[in-house]
């Protein structure tokens, strides 16, 4: 019911806030999959990959964005509802039992398959 009327709403997610739980956050376009998913080896970066300096435990929470848009049962008609709608996911605990540095003579760009690249 909207405004006394039948009406339906539509949830599409187009953004997706990560938080890390080290101070660290990005916002993404996707949501993240596995690497076999993605066609990826395992441990290569991602949109949504994450490196955490420390070892210790840490809370990762995911805000999707949602856009919406509406229509009353009488005309079927769509229209976009302005702005966004934030829904935050239950927080997950991370364990980070080893974090290693290594010395390299080259960056990632002039080295890809370097270690950490």
């Amino acid at each position: 019911m909207l405004l006394g009327q039948p009406a339906s709403a539509e949830f599409t997610p187009v953004a997706y806030e990560w938080h890390y739980g080290d101070g660290t956050s990005r916002m993404t376009t996707t949501p993240g999959a596995t690497w076999t998913r993605l066609g990826l080896e395992e441990f290569d970066r991602t949109q949504t990959s994450h490196a955490y300096a420390n070892k210790g435990s840490y809370t990762v929470t995911l805000i999707t964005h949602y856009s919406v848009r509406a229509a009353y049962a009488s005309d079927g008609e769509w229209w976009p509802v302005p702005g966004t709608l934030a829904i935050a996911s239950a927080p997950h605990t991370v364990q980070v039992v080893s974090v290693n540095t290594v010395l390299v003579d080259k960056d990632c760009t002039e080295d890809p398959s370097g270690p950490g690249c």
